[in-house]
């Protein structure tokens, strides 16, 4: 399967990831702003806050593994500030914490690196074992292509791959679909593959539906 590079990615993703056992990352299409290629939503105080990593600006468009962190922002004392906040008191954040903390003292220069740190991590933390390739570079049509499918601007009930299960977090009454794989990992550790198990949804629905109208090309 061929999808996007995602900053600490959603449920949803990593469903789509453990139904396949080699998963190759796109690093040669142009970058999109306003994707999870630079963003995610963790729970805090009973609010969803969006994570932002900032990004170099270039007057021309620019492949995805070429593009640059800004490090002129100081995003990292803010991201590492929320995950702290939202997940200090959370079972399983003494544990899991200094492995995601290191990742961002590396200070990456490319997005690309940061993310692949990241998702290497969870699939560690997951115990997901998965052969990890890159593009070498950009095709439109490729078998089993999911680039550009999960994005911000399409909510999960709007296609079939996630179907919400849910688990105690941290804040709030009420269940907080997709959010980052961080909040399931802090809130519930090694119960966090069950969970990506039993978020799968009808996968063969996705697959014949043309009939949704969403593309899954950029």
């Amino acid at each position: 399967m061929t999808f996007d590079s995602f900053y600490l990615p959603n449920i949803e993703y990593f469903v789509l990831l453990n139904s396949f056992e080699e998963i190759i990352i796109e690093a040669n299409d142009n970058y999109q702003k306003q994707s999870f290629r630079n963003r995610c939503k963790i729970l805090t105080t009973n609010k969803i806050d969006d994570l932002i990593i900032p990004v170099t600006k270039n007057k021309n468009k620019e492949i995805v593994k070429n593009i640059k962190i800004d490090y002129t922002q100081d995003w990292i004392r803010r991201h590492l500030g929320a995950i702290k906040a939202g997940y200090g008191k959370a079972p399983f954040f003494e544990y899991f914490f200094d492995e995601f903390q290191s990742v961002y003292l590396k200070k990456h220069d490319f997005l690309i690196d940061l993310n692949t740190d990241i998702l290497t991590i969870c699939l560690k933390l997951l115990k997901i074992k998965k052969n990890i390739l890159f593009t070498e570079n950009y095709v439109f049509n490729v078998k089993e292509d999911y680039r550009g499918v999960i994005n911000p601007k399409i909510n999960f009930d709007k296609l079939s791959i996630y179907k919400p299960f849910e688990y105690s977090q941290n804040f709030g009454e009420k269940f907080v679909p997709n959010l980052s794989i961080i909040d399931t990992l802090m809130c519930q550790g090694p119960n966090t593959l069950k969970i990506i198990e039993s978020s799968r949804g009808n996968m063969n629905i996705f697959y014949e539906s043309d009939v949704l109208g969403i593309s899954v090309k950029n």
